[in-house]
């Protein structure tokens, strides 16, 4: 992990979230998405990361949190909501597999990083 808090507020117009919190208002999970757009299909929503802390999964937190993303998309008129999981991670494929996400493994990722 590279990015920073300070990092991130600088580049905020670049990315949206949601998030879960407590009644004191501490944040326990969140969802972060920005629009992109792909020649096959058009204009998408790209799910970059959904978290829930864990002592606080197991609870529905997650579910409602990809709801909102699904439903922000569908509002937005998006074509396409796209995220990425790592093949280690059965409990999230499960969890993916079980709202209808289809679980690509042809596509590899490619990454160019520019700085650290």
């Amino acid at each position: 992990m590279t990015n920073s808090v300070e990092r991130m507020n600088k580049e905020k117009a670049f990315f949206n979230c949601f998030v879960a919190e407590t009644k004191d208002h501490q944040i326990i999970g969140y969802a972060t998405y920005f629009f992109g757009y792909y020649t096959w299909i058009g204009k998408s929503l790209y799910m970059d990361d959904l978290y829930v802390k864990p002592e606080y999964r197991a609870m529905g937190i997650g579910t409602k949190l990809i709801n909102r993303v699904i439903e922000f998309a569908k509002d937005s008129e998006c074509h396409k909501l796209r995220w990425q999981v790592s093949e280690w991670n059965k409990p999230a494929i499960g969890f993916y597999k079980n709202i209808g996400a289809q679980v690509d493994s042809t596509e590899q990722n490619c990454d160019l990083i520019f700085d650290r």
